[in-house]
């Protein structure tokens, strides 16, 4: 293959290549001259020996110069080497973008120090978390000892009781914890980097002959990798020196932390209805925390099971993700569908007048914006009202909102939150509020009780034995009677929710298969009931997340009177 030329060899190249042109059109002329003449004049002399002579060095000149033109061979000058870059500790998504879109595991270099700081430390109390539910894949952090797959109750989880928690996230299948001195600890699912580090284990190998001897089939662990079931630090070098977290959130397979600075960092993977969708336009997987570089100046965010709000210092809104049931208020076109990671604003309008939003927050496939002037704005997937718009509901255009719409019928509420079919707020005046789907258990209420014109009953198919209406969805926000005292804190699972009241007890609700629900049950639980048991009982909880098939619960350690019984 020849070398590459130069752009000053190309230019030489073409000059000499002209001059060699000339001369062998001037030579060819030469060659012709001479039987033109013979033409012309059959009985011209033969030349003379001076002339012969001359003609003799005329000709070595022109050979002469003809060596002088010719082109030299084309020899490629060594490029400059070029500089290495630094030795990362935070991968960029910009510095991505010339990547194939592969799994992600190489960080590059940008800095951060600086900015600005936009964001005080917002959670500085140490938490006590507890958990119940099912841990098949490592969600409650209990580690992987035999007995911590499926508890049934709330339970203390010691492995973090001296990690100095501040703040919990839950996912689908994962979690976070951020610490007091600023770390961040992961555990569960981590089969698409939604942990932020890596969890490879080789699983020792189980010795058969010996199992079949044994009279017990028990064994001292349950199998699980202890990478991902025990919480584990994020390490410190995947992210920029100094930086300073204030806030953590998880999705299905995504993870996010703010920064004090409002910078966000990702990692793992959004999906879509036809699988992995990629982190960002260049990033498809990953494994460790990358710095989305379009975010900036953020100051709280939320996320669904695979889209994400980001809410900036003057009050607007970012959407980015998974955007296929118009979750982020834009519609989202199948060949250039990746474009829906890149953050994009959101206009929330009244009439012609752009709202100022103060609070975001998500559902599993829809979204909600709390307004300066306290209205609460929905989009998304409303197939079961769960947007809290009914207008059209049953119709193909009403089972979409597909631009942030006020809801009329809830009132000033300081929190609300979706699962997969169904909502949740906390109205100002303490009063729990839910609406959507009801024909799973997911309100907590007693249907029997609310308004038939609030509700959409199912229509019995044709044949069946029983032609009888069942309540399918509440149509208008409805009191959750069933919790005493004025509520304080509210959350939604994919189909079970638990409510906090202001005395610090839980109340909770839904599908309760995985004993998600924390009653020490797998049946249903129709109405909001009290969780009560010994490590809960003499707590004052704050919070509480609701996971896919699991949850989790806070309570300030500060605050503790009895751990598991005892003082």
């Amino acid at each position: 293959m020849p070398p590459k030329r130069t752009q000053a060899t190309a230019v030489d190249g073409e000059r000499v290549s002209k001059r060699i042109k000339t001369v062998v059109a001037a030579k060819q002329e030469a060659e012709k001259a001479p039987a033109k003449a013979s033409l012309k004049a059959p009985g011209t002399k033969k030349p003379t020996a001076a002339q012969a002579a001359k003609k003799a060095t005329a000709a070595k000149e022109k050979e002469k110069a003809k060596k002088a033109v010719a082109p030299k061979k084309a020899v490629a000058k060594k490029a400059a080497p070029r500089p290495k870059k630094a030795a990362s500790v935070a991968p960029s998504a910009s510095d991505e973008e010339s990547k194939p879109k592969g799994d992600y595991d190489v960080p590059s270099l940008s800095s951060l120090k600086d900015l600005p700081i936009i964001n005080d430390p917002r959670y500085t109390r140490i938490l006590d978390v507890f958990v119940c539910g099912e841990g098949a894949n490592g969600e409650l952090g209990l580690g992987d000892a035999k007995g911590q797959m499926d508890v049934k109750r709330p339970r203390l989880n010691k492995f973090l009781h001296d990690k100095q928690v501040v703040r919990v996230a839950n996912g689908g299948m994962h979690v976070l914890a951020l610490t007091l001195d600023n770390k961040i600890l992961s555990w569960g699912v981590n089969d698409e980097g939604a942990l932020g580090r890596n969890t490879k284990w080789d699983a020792p190998t189980k010795d058969m002959d010996a199992a079949e001897d044994s009279d017990s089939d028990d064994d001292s662990t349950t199998g699980l990798n202890p990478l991902e079931s025990t919480p584990m630090e994020i390490p410190s070098d995947r992210f920029h020196p100094g930086v300073k977290f204030v806030d953590i959130i998880a999705g299905d397979s995504c993870s996010f932390a703010l920064t004090n600075q409002g910078r966000v960092y990702g990692w793992g993977t959004f999906k879509s209805n036809e699988g992995t969708l990629g982190l960002t336009p260049s990033v498809r997987v990953a494994r460790q925390p990358v710095l989305l570089d379009s975010l900036k100046n953020i100051t709280k965010f939320a996320c669904g099971a695979n889209h994400v709000l980001a809410l900036d210092k003057k009050g607007v809104v970012y959407g980015f993700g998974a955007g296929q049931q118009h979750q982020l208020a834009r519609t989202i076109i199948k060949r250039s569908e990746l474009n829906a990671t890149v953050p994009t604003h959101i206009s929330i309008k009244d009439g012609r007048r752009v709202i100022k939003i103060k609070d975001v927050s998500c559902g599993t496939h829809n979204s909600f914006a709390i307004g300066e002037n306290n209205h609460v704005y929905s989009w998304g997937l409303n197939n079961y009202a769960q947007c809290g718009i009914s207008d059209d509901l049953g119709d193909d255009e009403g089972s979409i909102v597909k631009t942030p719409t006020w809801i009329e019928s809830l009132k000033e509420v300081s929190s609300v939150e979706g699962g997969n079919s169904h909502s949740i707020a906390v109205a100002k005046d303490g009063d729990i509020l839910v609406w959507g789907r009801c024909d799973g258990s997911q309100l907590g209420i007693d249907l029997s009780k609310v308004r038939e014109d609030h509700i959409v009953f199912s229509v019995p198919q044709a044949g069946a034995l029983v032609q009888k209406r069942s309540p399918k969805v509440v149509k208008v926000p409805t009191k959750v009677t069933g919790v005493e005292g004025k509520g304080q804190f509210a959350t939604a699972g994919p189909d079970h929710c638990i409510a906090i009241n202001k005395a610090g007890k839980a109340y909770s609700w839904g599908f309760s298969v995985a004993y998600q629900t924390g009653q020490g049950t797998t049946d249903d639980i129709p109405v909001a009931t009290l969780i009560d048991n010994t490590a809960t009982r003499d707590r004052k909880l704050m919070w509480a997340g609701a996971g896919g098939q699991y949850s989790a619960f806070a309570a300030y350690q500060d605050e503790a009177l009895r751990v598991n019984g005892t003082s």
